[in-house]
């Protein structure tokens, strides 16, 4: 059972580790496994160039620091439950259908999305003949709020959505409405969001630049994990609340599909290709905390 609310994101770590410790896995002391190969519940024939497009993201997610293993080595990686639950997606693009999207032609892991003043790189890129769509991940990271505007440039104190709502000259086309309705409003929420209303925001900017390029329509889809028994802690009901508030706001620009990994591997169950990958998803991941 989910403890007190400000101990909810660590007891859901430790829930994690536990559960993976005793399904076989074989952790260090900061919850990591020896090789990323470990933490995928199947070993896909993409791997390889899965790998090379982790390593070219933003995140560092293969990279050993500060005496750690990688990020993606952890048995909590949002990284590595992206891959486990999307790499069959990559394997069979030509045949696979996705909220109504594809067949697809192109697929990529932490694909970068310039926005015409940075460039964030998406968990999960796909084109179909219409649609450019980028899909985040998140597993445990929604239990830790975030000021949707905190500040990151603490030498001219310039937050992290008002630096791209005064310098919105350098971005892309965007629809109109979208600098007010939108990152006008996130600009101006001085409480703690469980959605990373700021991280979506910015990929819509990088989809809109990229849809503009190629032709095609911009689709942001937001996967998440939650426990099984997510209704016993008040961030689920919070969670929801936000996605739905966020969904409302940026759906008369941009096609917006929030789902959580459960619901996504309903989604997906019908497909033959994934008929023998859902099994290892949920023995994995469909946890009680």
């Amino acid at each position: 059972m989910i403890g007190n609310k400000t101990d909810n994101y660590k007891t859901a770590l430790a829930a994690i580790r536990t559960h993976c410790e005793k399904s076989g896995m074989v952790v260090d002391r900061d919850g990591r496994v020896a090789t990323a190969s470990e933490n995928l519940v199947r070993l896909t024939p993409e791997w390889d160039r899965i790998r090379e497009e982790i390593e070219r993201g933003g995140g560092s997610e293969l990279k050993a620091k500060a005496g750690k293993r990688p990020k993606f080595h952890s048995a909590c990686s949002s990284s590595a439950l992206c891959v486990n639950a999307l790499a069959p997606l990559k394997e069979h693009l030509d045949s696979m259908r996705l909220l109504g999207y594809g067949p697809f032609s192109a697929a990529s892991f932490e694909m970068p999305l310039p926005t015409g003043m940075s460039v964030p790189y998406i968990d999960f890129y796909l084109e179909d003949a219409q649609h450019v769509i980028g899909v985040e991940s998140k597993f445990t990271e929604w239990l830790k709020p975030k000021l949707p505007d905190a500040i990151t440039d603490s030498k001219s104190g310039v937050g992290n959505l008002t630096k791209y709502l005064k310098r919105a000259k350098d971005l892309a086309v965007l629809p109109d409405g979208y600098l007010e309705r939108v990152l006008g409003h996130y600009v101006e929420i001085k409480d703690a969001l469980h959605v990373d209303v700021a991280q979506l925001i910015k990929h819509t900017l990088g989809l809109f630049a990229r849809g503009a390029t190629v032709g095609r329509k911009p689709v942001l889809v937001y996967l998440y994990w939650t426990p099984r028994n997510a209704a016993d802690f008040a961030e689920h009901a919070l969670h929801l609340e936000q996605i739905k508030d966020f969904s409302k706001r940026i759906g008369p620009f941009i096609a917006f599909h929030a789902l959580s990994y459960s619901d996504f591997w309903d989604e997906l169950a019908g497909q033959p290709q994934y008929r023998e990958v859902i099994p290892l998803l949920r023995e994995r991941y469909d946890i009680d905390c």
